[in-house]
Formats: C-alpha cells, structure tokens, sequence
C-alpha cells in the first residue's frame, strides 16, 4: 500500500487516484502505470520519492504520495523502481495532467532534490507504462521551468503523448528492482569491470588532459602523471560516461554532462565512473576538481593534498565531480 492520501483526495477534485500497483488485483481498463526508478540504477542515495498527480497547468493537485526508499539492509520501505497506477475517477479521461517524481535526500552538504515531469494523458480501455527516471545529473537543477523537464542533455519537453507511451500487456506486473537477482547493493556489478589508466598531462593550449593511453596527447604536451586514475572501459548500470569537454577557447575539462554542462563541445567519452554520490562503491575513490578563472584551466586528482595545491595556486575548488578507482581490479 502507499501511504494514505484519503484525506487530500475528499478535498480535492475528483479527477485522479493514486493506487498501489501490485499486480494482485484486476486493474481497471484505463490507467497510467509509472515507474520511477534512477539513473544510474544504484550510488543515487534517495530516501524518499514523492509523486504528484496535477492538473495540465500545475495549478491544482490532485492527489499526493509519499514513499520510503528501502536502505540497503533493510526490509522497511519500497525498493526501485517504484510503481503506482493513476487512474481516472469515473469516466473523466479526456485531457491531460501532469505526473512529478521528486527525489529527496540528505547528507553532510544539505539537502538535494531530483525532479522529473510529465504530461500526459489516458487512453480509453488502455493500459500504459509511463517510466520515469530520476538522473543524478539533475541533482538539484532548477533551471527547467513549465512545460520542460531536467535531462542529461538540458531542459527537454515534459509532455509525452499517451499514444507514445508503451501498451502494458495482460498480467504484465511492474519492473522489478534490478539489483534484486544481484546480491547486496548490485555489488556483483563491481566484479563486471575492465579498468584502464588515464594519463595526465599539460599543455599551454589545452591546459591539463586526461586521456587514456590510446588517445594521443596534443602537441607539446608535457605527460605529467602516467596514472592519474582508472576508469571502466565498458558502460556498466551503476556507472556514467566521463566526457573530455572543449571550450571555445581550447582548453579541456571532464564532465559528466553529455553536453558539458552547456558551456562547452564533447570530445568523446574518456571512460565509465561512478557519480559523485555514489560514496567508496566498488573501492572507488573520490575524482577532485578544480578551476583556474583566468587561465581557464581545469586540474582533477585523486589525491587530496594536490587538489589543495591548486587551490593555493588561484585555483576554485569544484568539490568531488566522480568516482574513479585507484588500480586497475
């Protein structure tokens, strides 16, 4: 069951319910069947994920819930993917609404926020998937107002029509959690790992590249560090591509943004990391960065006390950007 809302729905209008999607009952003929889960599927600490149910201008809401994300090594609360069914109230199906996932968590630097929206709609005598994803991408990312939702590659439009979204077959049940078959956390996903170096060195155009020894260093450069750190060769469900990003200007840095944080081009993918929250999995460790206003440099160590030196040489601390591994197994 999900928390109870029957307070909110007898003061609210009767357009929607939220009801828990099990699979052991016989479900109505026409419903939206969302699942929220998150990208990557494990390192994303949510603790709790709350669905609203709103009208197309986001005006009224029409119903609300509130679920705990099940800790590893606990049996209390619902494990990812979460999935609950919208339904209409009698036979209002015409129209659309809009459907917010929104996860919530806390740690030492406050609280954080993933949000994503739909609009949509029903399809009479139909029942349809409606997969959510929470991208660690989007932490706390605001900038995708109104009729746009947060999405690796920038604000992307919230509205996905119903007859785009995928017919769920007869006695189909809900995705099911995909670490479940894995053992404790997905840990048997870090056993599935090809590592490789990344290099480190300098070069006045270019400022600091870190590249993988079959990736060729510009011209002049001077290799400062033959292992800067490891990354996954292949991509991995817990693991986020590393992209080596270019300004205008010339100069390199690493993202995990797939559009360089929209100030910048991709060069390509360096390797597979583990995002920033993702704290000690798989023996990683933390990537530091930083960043030189005026030369427009971008430096990243794994080693703490460099990252340090830096800051005393003008350079602005960019916290921790991934994680990345100190060895090559």
């Amino acid at each position: 069951m999900i928390p109870d809302t029957s307070r909110a729905r007898r003061a609210l209008p009767p357009l929607l319910v939220l009801v828990a999607a099990t699979g052991c009952e016989a479900p109505p003929p026409t419903e939206l069947v969302v699942s929220v889960s998150t990208v990557p599927v494990v390192g994303v600490p949510v603790e709790t994920i709350e669905v609203e149910v709103r009208s197309e201008g986001g005006r009224s809401t029409y119903d609300r819930a509130t679920f705990t994300v099940r800790a590893q090594g606990s049996d209390a609360g619902f494990s990812l993917p979460i999935s609950f069914s919208v339904a209409p109230r009698g036979d209002a199906v015409s129209g659309r609404f809009r459907v917010v996932a929104r996860g919530r968590w806390s740690d030492a630097a406050g609280a954080h926020t993933i949000e994503q929206r739909a609009l949509t709609g029903f399809v009479e005598g139909q029942r349809l998937s409606l997969p959510m994803t929470l991208d660690v991408r989007c932490v706390d990312d605001d900038r995708c107002i109104d009729d746009f939702t947060c999405a690796p590659t920038g604000c992307a439009p919230a509205r996905r029509d119903a007859s785009s979204l995928r017919p769920i077959n007869d006695g189909e049940g809900p995705p099911s959690d995909p670490c479940a078959a894995r053992g404790d956390g997905c840990s048997e996903l870090c056993r599935d790992s090809t590592r490789i170096a990344t290099r480190r060195a300098y070069a006045a155009e270019t400022g600091y590249v870190y590249r993988r020894p079959d990736g060729p260093l510009p011209p002049g450069a001077r290799l400062e560090a033959s292992v800067a750190f490891y990354v996954n060769t292949t991509a991995r469900a817990d693991l986020l591509p590393l992209h080596e990003c270019r300004f205008a200007i010339g100069k390199l840095f690493l993202s995990l943004s797939p559009i360089c944080d929209n100030v910048a081009q991709s060069n390509g993918v360096v390797g597979y990391v583990l995002p920033p929250t993702a704290t000690g999995r798989c023996g990683a460790v933390p990537l530091y960065g930083a960043y030189h206003v005026e030369q427009g440099n971008a430096f990243f160590s794994t080693d703490a006390s460099e990252r340090d030196a830096a800051l005393t040489r003008g350079y602005e601390d960019q916290g921790v950007v991934a994680y990345v591994w100190p060895d090559p197994s």
